[in-house]
């Protein structure tokens, strides 16, 4: 059980945190969101 509920708080604090950090992106002004699949797109293309 005390597995079960680790794993529960460890994903949760990650969410959290990337929460944070999106929203500290958006205040850039020359914030662009990409994704991993635009990162594969450019490899391709080079």
């Amino acid at each position: 059980m005390d597995d079960i509920v680790g794993a529960i708080a460890a994903a949760a604090s990650t969410r959290v945190a990337q929460v944070m950090n999106e929203e500290l992106a958006m205040e850039n002004p020359e914030y662009q969101k990409i994704s991993l699949f635009d990162l594969s797109k450019r490899k391709k293309g080079k």
